[in-house]
């Protein structure tokens, strides 16, 4: 990236990227993101079902929105005596040190080796332990992968459930502004968030190349991004804003 001015990062994410950076950041957030109001009540009916439950966290803005909505509605303690006596299984570390630090620590822990959906779904298989029911913490708008997890999750417990947690909505014409930012020549880095961001940049790209170098928040968002046909620079060293933009900087400065 030149040094002869100050690098300039588009970053996509939904929340306000870190303000302490040195490169000038325009904040272009190509989807939204809602709690989804009564998502703890609904996932306590499953409290008093006998035998062994399994917890499924996808993202660790589930744990977050979760318990925010429990406190809301006088149930946190519930909440958390339902984490602490389940099986909880994450898509990475991360989201399950978010999990731990917000809804309590679980009687088991999941996380597959490879951070993504479908290396979940294959430890799970590959276990081969039996569950009451899994209950699935999710978005509205979970990535492709999501039905291999389903498929998984159907084959070892007897019922499985669906808690939608957070909603995102697409903002496509902020998309398209950013493609034509990336057109002029106005964004060295481009710094992606999620997998659902991916292929809202590249739906807007309409195929192109975009001259400016890519930072992924993961392993998930940086398929998405390979799958779309682009390229990642760099992927942050954990899925979390702050990591993003780091490697973002530093993409920057190579």
């Amino acid at each position: 990236m030149s040094q002869s001015r100050s690098c300039r990062i588009a970053y996509t994410g939904p929340e306000p990227p870190p303000r302490e950076l040195r490169e000038r950041v325009y904040w272009v957030p190509l989807l939204t993101v809602e709690p989804v109001k009564g998502a703890s009540r609904e996932l306590l009916k499953a409290r008093h079902r006998g035998g062994p439950k399994l917890i499924v966290v996808t993202s660790p803005r589930t744990p977050r929105f979760l318990a925010l909505d429990a406190i809301e509605h006088g149930v946190y303690q519930e909440l958390r005596k339902l984490v602490e006596e389940s099986v909880v299984a994450a898509v990475g570390p991360f989201t399950l040190r978010e999990a731990e630090r917000l809804l309590g620590a679980p009687n088991k822990k999941i996380v597959p080796g490879y951070w993504s959906v479908e290396s979940l779904a294959g430890e799970l298989l590959d276990r081969g332990e039996r569950y009451s029911i899994a209950l699935v913490l999710r978005a509205s708008s979970p990535s492709p992968s999501y039905k291999k997890l389903m498929e998984a999750l159907g084959s070892i417990a007897g019922a499985v459930e669906e808690v939608i947690v957070y909603r995102n909505t697409p903002l496509r014409s902020n998309a398209e502004l950013l493609a034509g930012m990336i057109r002029e020549g106005l964004v060295d880095v481009i710094a992606v968030s999620s997998p659902l961001q991916a292929r809202l940049l590249a739906e807007a790209l309409h195929g192109e190349q975009p001259r400016a170098g890519l930072a992924v928040i993961g392993r998930a968002t940086r398929r998405a991004v390979e799958e779309a046909g682009l390229k990642a620079g760099v992927e942050a060293q954990e899925p979390s804003v702050a990591a993003l933009m780091e490697a973002a900087s530093l993409l920057c400065r190579s």
